[in-house]
């Protein structure tokens, strides 16, 4: 018998019965994918005014600059870091693309702003 028809479906079936588990654990409860989808239902009953479209914080052009709350600084090792910020609503998103960038700025404040 062929070593890889021997040892690749033993593989193969390992890969596969990993993967549900993985997938089993790593998806929420029925009983949360129950609520929400009754919650998504009942938002579209109300009328689309219910649902908005995510707003973008950073619309780019001439939008000036953008306050925004360091949330999170994140030491990654001794010369890099990543601040996390929080951006004015819960609900908004960056509004960056792919290659954007991004000018960052601090004043103290007893700077005047």
């Amino acid at each position: 018998m062929n070593n890889l028809v021997k040892y690749g479906g033993g593989t193969f079936g390992a890969l596969f019965v990993g993967f549900g588990i993985v997938r089993y654990f790593a998806s929420p409860p029925p009983e949360e994918r129950q609520r929400k989808m009754h919650e998504i239902r009942e938002a579209m009953k109300e009328g689309s005014d219910s649902i908005k479209p995510a707003q973008k914080t950073f619309k780019g052009g001439e939008q000036g600059w953008v306050d925004l709350k360091l949330e999170n600084v994140e030491e990654i090792n001794h010369n890099t870091k990543k601040f996390r910020f929080a951006l004015p609503d819960k609900d908004d998103v960056s509004g960056l693309e792919i290659a954007s960038a991004l000018l960052t700025k601090y004043k103290s404040p007893e700077m005047e702003k």
